[in-house]
């Protein structure tokens, strides 16, 4: 494909190499990811984080050598061919026809040739990749605006956070944490959300709904701060943001969205994994979430963070089915 490089703008034949190539790699993984389903959620984690994970490092290893000089290389080539004919020509004594002309291109002047333009015959073709970019841009735009009321509501939501207080609470988290080997140090605070979540990376928090908090019982408490703090030792808000990023990049792409949602949903499974671990059960969990789905349904979750995902439901459902 480096000949499209002599021929497209360095821009729009970088995004067709990266949208050829992202295409082909998510359709590939795709597949894979649909033939594991039977397999365990860490591996269906793995086969869909490390395909993302390649589509995100696409652009750094499709871009030809001679995008930014093609045109140039181009021309120059030309010109040396046509002045090694009319060399040859003047040794021999054969003057250059008029069909060498028109495919060397024509001159100005005696021994000097005109660079053939490699845009010759192919606008058609430039034009038709110029207005797939502009689309992708305007599909992000969209993207970028849609995600303003969301950030909005977070800023709101985010008022609401207090620091949590409670004895119990914040030894049940010292405890977990140190039990878990997170060696984070890790906020926890209450709110209005319908769910518990996790974000950030560095400087990590947990936030629980107070409505839970007030009627929670330890083991249910405990339930949910091992699944958060599971969250937290496996760094998946850090990978969750970098899903967003891919998803907004490649939104024309239905292969990306499905592996995104799969590495989500596998995502949650290993994080229930941890529970069970740790209670030798899974229905106390599996109640927390039928009680956050309840609470959930007037409520849409924040996209920025990392909640439970009960707004799956067909996930969800067999997710309670495992448990």
């Amino acid at each position: 494909m480096n000949h499209v490089a002599y021929l497209l703008s360095p821009v729009v034949a970088f995004g067709v190499h990266v949208a050829i190539c992202a295409t082909v790699i998510s359709v590939i993984g795709t597949i894979a990811v649909r033939c594991s389903q039977k397999r365990s959620a860490a591996f269906r984690h793995a086969v869909a984080l490390n395909v993302l994970l390649t589509i995100g490092l696409v652009p750094a290893f499709v871009t030809p050598r001679h995008w930014h000089h093609g045109e140039i290389t181009l021309s120059t080539s030309v010109v040396e061919s046509r002045a090694t004919l009319q060399n040859i020509s003047g040794e021999s004594g054969i003057g250059v026809q008029p069909s060498d002309e028109a495919h060397f291109g024509s001159s100005h002047s005696p021994g000097e040739a005109s660079p053939v333009s490699p845009w010759s015959g192919l606008r058609p073709m430039f034009i038709v990749f110029s207005v797939g970019l502009f689309v992708w841009f305007s599909g992000v735009g969209v993207l970028v605006t849609r995600g303003i009321p969301t950030l909005l509501k977070f800023r709101r939501l985010r008022a609401t956070f207090l620091p949590i207080d409670d004895a119990r609470v914040i030894d049940t988290f010292e405890r977990l944490r140190i039990e878990m080997g997170i060696r984070f140090d890790v906020r926890v605070f209450a709110s209005t959300s319908p769910e518990p979540f996790t974000m950030g990376w560095l400087r990590p928090i947990v936030v629980i709904p107070a409505a839970f908090l007030n009627r929670a019982t330890p083991r249910h408490l405990e339930a949910v701060v091992v699944h958060e703090l599971a969250h937290i030792g496996r760094r998946d808000w850090l990978i969750h943001m970098v899903t967003k990023l891919l998803s907004a990049t490649f939104w024309w792409n239905a292969f990306v969205r499905h592996l995104i949602v799969n590495l989500s949903q596998a995502r949650e499974e290993l994080c229930d994994a941890f529970v069970i671990k740790h209670q030798g059960e899974g229905a106390t969990l599996a109640h927390v979430l039928v009680d956050a789905a309840q609470r959930n349904i007037a409520h849409n979750t924040i996209v920025w963070n990392l909640g439970m995902s009960v707004n799956e439901p067909q996930h969800l459902e067999k997710r309670i089915t495992s448990l």
